[in-house]
């Protein structure tokens, strides 16, 4: 017969569901005080979902890990999207597991980081999973000992693991009776060789990297940017954590070699560890790509760091199999100050002067249990010109917080690429073309618009999906991976350099130099006037570029949407009546004689051989645009009814105004362009149908931005190679001869509760994240302090 990986250990199967696969938070809190009760050394959970505040739940599994066991969970199969995490494998002090396939590869269906937990105005999200098991094609037993079946998921990688963590209880036993490794630490608190700190500790010192070979990395190059086949696609530390789970190594190690101690998780942050690195410190592609981008700063277009710029944002998660419950006692950086080789053997890169980057941590007051999170924001201050590797080691000592003896120092290095552009500019020169001159551009992606799941409910963008709820949320890096990595193919193949910056303030604390682009994708908050008006000045007075890519609203089709959640015995109400708040949109490009719909519609047919690449989600049509738009319409079929709820109310075809392009050069000589599309849907790789993706939208939507006053053949020589077929889609527009107003008398005020911003003391403030208009500026909350630097 088959024998598992431990087949000693002793096993308590706990179920807390029905065979309906239902269960309740109260059902697990009684499973985890049984485990308590039974004093277990490893509880695996192959389950998980999306509710990281579910506060009852976590708080358990807190009490858990502090009784010492060690707590191993499924990391999710929402995968290839990234931002799919599963809770309780997102938290910190548990192992979260991901999943490989027998060729040692990560799996396609494994969910991605970052965790959402940390997600936010302030933050950008902590790496998971932790590691990787076998969970492709697992034999596993039928019901009733009738046979063997093969499985795949993490949830089967998850048990994989629990019993790799039972034999490393043997390897810490041996050790704990045969070595003087371990000094200082006290068995009252359970902290020894065996805990949850030094049973994660060990597995990521011994895993192994998931790499490419030269030959797969190239085969990447010329496979679609996204693609189920991972074996074409980047690991970095967001897919693939610490890497492959190395049974033997481990083992051995914790025998023989390993000592406690405090240590993070990723241990260091270096741009030239591409793309291991992540995509908010490098290009994010196989290093034998050319590094295009720093996604989450500005950027010459080679993952380099320019001032002026917002922070750089990194999570770790902190480790101490030293402490159960510890703080920090100080922080301090140390700037390199001698050369730093570059990756691969090339010339060494000078150090920035140690003036040069400002470095701000946030961290909880109390580190519990066996370690905690570390934010660190990095803003590169001056613009000496050229290009540097900049960075030092961030020291962070660790005390116990009730030995005062007992302490430790954290040290995490940090090597970013920084230097000066030319991204400001005080006057924009054009060619004969009448197109803008110029080698940085800048992208401002806003975020702050953007609500995540939790705190609130948010519909989805593409309602033919089983679930409503929107809990992936909006981001570059995560459900709008697909479009970034193409607007990166758009700037190389243009020859320019982009940069990109992602906006978690209002728009009146972010600096938008003439010339640049702010992009809105999917916004469900409201906007305050005076960001409203600022985008106004920032397009007709400062050459500005504004692009909005919106999505359905429909009051009919979100009242029925309500649900009613059996756990917290409340009926959730969706925060906006459709995917995008589109009411608040309306109040925006009203300034520019735009105005959406409220209705949702589904494209009716797709141009397949006449090379059309344009696809329409679920999404919304114009209903007012300014005469002089260039513009797109197409047949499009109106959703009256939920899709699968009942039969359509109608859904008759209709031909909409779906896209436009638009300037005014005789009237505002100074004028940017607004582009305006219905749909996000369709550039989020979360979405429904693959054959909806309109890429073609997307690559003509952000290389209008790069000139102005453009004939078709002055487009074509500006944005030079079409990726996606922008050029269809440019051959394909329409003048607008006359203004286009389908319903004068559209409404643009949010429908009572539904309204995501209000009065308050004489204030309009928003009522998610509760900000005052400029209350943004600092970037970062309270819990963020400056950290004191010192020469290495």
């Amino acid at each position: 017969p088959s024998r598992g990986g431990a087949p000693d250990a002793k096993i308590y199967p706990f179920r807390p569901f029905t065979s309906q696969q239902m269960s309740y938070t109260s059902w697990f809190l009684d499973a985890f005080n049984y485990a308590l009760f039974l004093q277990v050394d490893v509880l695996n959970l192959s389950i998980g979902g999306p509710d990281f505040l579910d506060q009852p739940f976590a708080d358990k599994v807190h009490e858990v890990v502090a009784a010492g066991i060690v707590v191993v969970s499924a990391i999710g199969n929402d995968g290839p999207v990234f931002g799919t995490l599963n809770n309780p494998g997102d938290m910190f002090n548990v192992l979260g597991v991901g999943a490989h396939t027998l060729d040692r590869r990560v799996a396609a269906f494994q969910s991605r980081g970052m965790t959402g937990g940390e997600r936010g105005p302030y933050q950008y999200g902590r790496p998971k999973p932790d590691i990787l098991a076998p969970g492709q094609n697992i034999l596993g037993p039928l019901p009733r000992g009738t046979g063997c079946r093969a499985m795949s998921g993490t949830s089967v990688a998850s048990p994989v693991v629990a019993g790799v963590v039972a034999l490393i209880k043997n390897a810490a036993d041996w050790a704990a009776r045969n070595s003087t490794r371990v000094e200082g630490t006290r068995r009252g608190l359970g902290v020894g060789f065996f805990n949850p700190g030094s049973v994660k500790q060990v597995l990521l010192d011994t895993a192994d990297r998931v790499v490419y070979s030269e030959a797969e990395a190239k085969a990447g190059q010329q496979a679609a940017l996204w693609s189920s086949d991972v074996s074409k696609r980047y690991n970095d530390v967001y897919v693939q954590g610490g890497g492959i789970l190395n049974v033997p190594r481990a083992f051995f190690y914790m025998r023989d070699e390993y000592t406690p101690r405090v240590s993070a998780f990723p241990a260091a942050v270096d741009v030239r560890d591409c793309p291991m690195a992540g995509p908010n410190v490098c290009s994010g592609l196989p290093k034998v790509l050319p590094q295009w981008l720093n996604s989450a700063t500005a950027h010459n277009g080679k993952g380099t760091m320019l001032p002026p710029q917002l922070p750089l944002v990194l999570n770790f998660t902190i480790i101490n199999p030293v402490s159960l419950a510890s703080k920090v006692l100080r922080v301090r950086w140390v700037p390199f100050t001698a050369p730093l080789p570059q990756n691969k053997g090339g010339e060494p890169w000078h150090p920035r002067p140690d003036a040069a980057l400002r470095v701000r941590v946030s961290h909880a007051p109390v580190l519990y249990p066996y370690g905690g999170t570390l934010g660190v924001a990095v803003e590169l201050l001056d613009q000496t010109e050229g290009l540097y590797l900049a960075g030092g080691k961030l020291h962070a000592q660790i005390g116990d917080l009730y030995d005062k003896s007992l302490q430790s120092d954290l040290v995490v290095p940090i090597v970013l690429r920084v230097g000066q552009g030319r991204p400001r500019r005080d006057e924009v020169s054009l060619d004969a073309t009448g197109a803008e001159v110029t080698d940085t551009r800048r992208v401002f992606w806003d975020l702050f618009h953007s609500i995540p799941y939790p705190p609130s409910y948010s519909p989805r963008d593409d309602l033919r999906l089983d679930d409503f709820l929107d809990w992936h949320g909006d981001h570059p890096h995560t459900n709008y991976r697909g479009a970034w990595e193409k607007l990166q193919v758009y700037a190389v193949s243009m020859g320019k350099q982009v940069g990109i910056e992602l906006v978690t303030t209002d728009i009146g604390c972010a600096y938008l130099p003439r010339g640049s682009t702010y992009l809105l994708v999917d916004p469900e908050d409201g906007f305050f006037p005076e960001e409203v008006q600022l985008l106004r000045q920032h397009v007709l007075q400062n050459s500005g570029n504004l692009v909005v890519f919106a999505d359905w609203f429909s009051g009919t089709l979100a009242d029925e949407l309500p649900f009613f959640d059996d756990n917290t015995r409340v009926t959730w109400y969706p925060v906006v009546d459709g995917g995008a708040n589109v009411p608040a949109l309306n109040r925006l490009l009203g300034e520019f004689g735009f105005a959406f719909g409220q209705k949702s519609y589904t494209r009716e047919s797709v141009d397949e051989g006449a090379g059309l690449d344009f696809g329409f989600g679920f999404g919304n049509a114009l209903v007012k645009a300014p005469r002089g738009s260039r513009v797109l319409k197409m047949p499009m079929r109106l959703h009256e009814r939920l899709p699968g709820q009942s039969r359509l109310r109608g859904g008759q075809v209709e031909e909409r105004l779906v896209y436009a392009v638009y300037e005014d050069r005789d009237r505002y000589p100074q004028m940017g362009r607004v582009v305006v599309f219905g749909d996000s849907s369709c550039i989020d790789v979360d979405s429904k149908d693959k054959k909806n993706y309109c890429w073609g939208i997307w690559e003509h939507a952000m290389k209008s931005t790069y000139g102005r006053g453009l004939s078709r053949g002055s487009f074509e020589k500006l944005v030079g190679k079409m990726v996606d077929g922008a050029d269809e889609i440019e051959a394909r527009l329409e003048y607008l001869k006359e203004d286009f107003v389908e319903n004068p008398k559209v409404d643009t005020k949010p429908e009572g509760p539904r309204d995501l911003q209000e009065w308050v003391n004489g204030k309009r403030v928003t009522r998610v994240w509760g900000h005052n208009f400029g209350d943004t500026c600092s970037v970062f909350d309270d819990s963020f302090y400056d950290v004191q630097g010192e020469r290495m």
